[in-house]
């Protein structure tokens, strides 16, 4: 949420003085939490699938910190139907989100 706290006093300057914050307030934290749970879902199920696959543990698997994301996320792409394009989306999305950070 921090990279969107610009953006939020930008849209908080121009709200209505009667809407209703703190029920829409809800909304950011909630996605958040739901985005990180989506993405939680991906990388321990490919994780499963890789473990099932080489026949070894999760445990000995060497992944953990930014490994996931540029291992586990380009690895659930190849099993996609136009893998090419997914890739391509993702780690477009990759540079753009280092390059906003």
């Amino acid at each position: 949420m921090s990279i969107g706290c610009a953006v939020l006093v930008f849209y908080g300057s121009y709200r209505d003085y009667k809407s209703e914050l703190v029920k829409t307030s809800w909304f950011i934290p909630l996605l958040t939490c739901i985005c990180g749970m989506l993405a939680a879902i991906a990388i321990f199920s490919v994780m499963g699938h890789i473990s099932k696959v080489l026949h070894i543990e999760i445990n000995s698997i060497p992944l953990a910190g930014p490994e996931l994301s540029f291992v586990v996320y380009p690895t659930a792409l190849t099993l996609l139907p136009l893998s090419n394009f997914w890739a391509i989306i993702f780690f477009t999305t990759m540079i753009l989100l280092g390059i906003d950070t």
